[in-house]
């Protein structure tokens, strides 16, 4: 089974060229190793819809490659801000209304669509179910996928 390798926070097309870039992780992708990416293309597709065309975005993220699988935690707009208003730690950012978030998570499913169009396994969890199931939906996609076996039920 090939080695996973966690690359923690990529979240901008920029940052994905650098860090690409910075830890060689083209000679890793080479050598058949699995990375576990926490935000990858998506997330810029998503984001940058806010203030760009779809096809302004595909544009600008020509070189980098999209990712064979994505896991995606689906959470409602709602319930987002309905969990991140009970943490008395939280400081909410511009990001964070409920218009924006809804917005972006239409972006989300539009960039998915697009993934999958394009070959990318898509696997989408609900999170708003309760923490430990979500983590083994995950750990069991993951799995499946490390594996090679595909035909995830979730």
């Amino acid at each position: 089974m090939p080695a996973i390798y966690y690359v923690l926070n990529l979240s901008t097309a920029a940052e994905n060229r650098l860090y690409l870039k910075c830890f060689n992780l083209f000679f890793l992708l080479s050598q058949n190793l699995h990375l576990i990416l926490s935000r990858h293309v998506l997330s810029t597709f998503a984001y940058q819809r806010l203030h760009f065309d779809l096809d302004i975005i595909r544009f600008i993220t020509l070189d980098i490659s999209l990712p064979q699988h994505i896991i995606y935690l689906d959470i409602p707009p709602e319930l987002s801000i309905s969990r991140l208003s009970q943490d008395k730690s939280h400081k909410f950012d511009h990001f964070e209304t409920l218009d924006r978030l809804q917005k972006i998570h239409l972006y989300y499913q539009d960039a998915l669509k697009y993934c999958e169009d394009c070959g990318c396994g898509v696997y989408i969890i609900d999170a708003s179910s309760p923490l430990k199931l979500v983590f083994e939906q995950v750990y069991h996609v993951i799995k499946s996928i490390s594996s090679n076996q595909l035909s995830i039920d979730l």
